[in-house]
C-alpha cells in the first residue's frame, strides 16, 4: 500500500511539472517603422543601446546635445535591449522592469499567451493605458521634433491585453511621462519559437491610440520582433523536480525494505 502511495505521489508531481515556467532575464527586440510620409514627418532620432539606458530625460530632449540622426525605419529597423528585473533609473526616467515568466511547454500562440498574467485596461492622461500584469521591459526612446515642440515616447513595455482589438493581445505601452498604449501586435504564427531557453516571434505593429496618432505614426506602423531571450527555470520548477527525485528515492528505499523483509521471511 505504501509503495503504491509513493508511486502515485511521484506521478502527480510529474504532471504538475509539465507546465514549465521560465523567467525572462534578457534578450533583444527590433522595431521597424514603415518609411511613409507620415512616419517620416516628425521622428528625428531613435535612442538605443547605452543612450537609451543611460541618458536622463533632459538629455533625451536636448536637440543640441543629442542632435537628430538618421535611423533605419524599414526593413532592418532598430535593435533594442531587453531590461532585467531591476534596471537603473537615470534622472527623470522610468525604464521598465521585466517580470514575465512563460510556459515553455506551450505549443501555439494561444497557449503561450495563456501563461501571461494579463494587464488591466484603463484610460489615462494620454488615452488608453495598461496597468499591472506581467511584462517585458524594452529600452528604446523615439524622439519627435515638430512645430509643437520636442517630445519623446519610450520606456516601452510589452504587455498582454486580452481585450485588445488587434492581433492576439500583445501590446506595447510607453511610460516616459505617463503609461499609454501605443502599438498593438499581430503575431506571425509561423515565426513563433518557444523553448526553455527563451522564445521569439515577429509581428505586425499597428498604431493603437494616442499618443501614437498625436506624433503622426501611421495606423499600419511597421513590424516588431523579439528574440534571443534568455530564461532560467523558476524556483517552483526546481521544487517539483526535487520532489520527483525525493519520491524516486523513497520508492527505491521502500523496495529495498520490502525485498529485505521477504528475504528474512524465506530464511526463517
Amino acid at each position: 500500500m505504501m509503495l503504491r502511495t509513493f508511486a502515485c505521489l511521484a506521478l502527480t508531481f510529474v504532471v504538475v511539472n509539465a507546465v514549465r515556467a521560465e523567467l525572462v532575464t534578457g534578450g533583444t527586440a527590433n522595431i521597424a517603422l514603415y518609411d511613409t510620409p507620415t512616419n517620416a514627418a516628425f521622428a528625428d532620432r531613435f535612442f538605443t543601446g547605452t543612450d537609451a539606458a543611460g541618458l536622463t530625460r533632459t538629455e533625451l530632449l536636448d536637440v543640441a546635445g543629442s542632435p537628430a540622426v538618421g535611423f533605419e525605419r524599414a526593413p532592418t529597423g532598430v535593435d533594442l535591449s531587453i531590461n532585467d528585473a531591476a534596471p537603473v533609473q537615470p534622472t527623470g526616467r522610468a525604464r521598465q522592469a521585466t517580470t514575465l515568466d512563460f510556459d515553455s511547454s506551450a505549443t501555439d500562440v494561444a497557449s503561450f499567451l495563456a501563461s501571461w498574467d494579463a494587464a488591466t485596461p484603463g484610460f489615462g492622461a494620454f488615452g488608453p493605458n495598461l496597468t499591472d500584469g506581467e511584462q517585458i521591459g524594452i529600452d528604446g526612446v523615439l524622439r519627435f521634433n515638430s512645430g509643437l515642440g520636442v517630445g519623446v515616447i519610450g520606456e516601452l513595455a510589452l504587455q498582454y491585453d486580452p481585450t485588445a482589438t488587434f492581433g492576439e493581445g500583445l501590446t506595447l505601452t510607453q511610460n516616459m511621462d505617463a503609461n499609454a498604449v501605443i502599438w498593438q501586435l499581430d503575431i506571425d504564427d509561423a515565426t513563433l519559437v518557444i523553448s526553455d531557453s527563451g522564445f521569439s516571434f515577429e509581428a505586425e505593429m499597428q498604431t493603437a491610440a494616442i499618443p501614437a496618432g498625436f506624433y503622426g505614426l501611421d495606423t499600419n506602423a511597421g513590424r516588431f520582433s523579439i528574440s534571443t531571450i534568455t530564461a532560467v527555470p523558476e524556483p517552483s520548477s526546481f521544487v517539483s523536480i526535487a520532489l520527483i527525485s525525493v519520491g524516486g528515492v523513497l520508492i527505491r528505499r521502500r523496495r529495498r525494505i520490502v525485498s529485505g523483509s521477504r528475504s528474512n521471511t524465506r530464511s526463517n
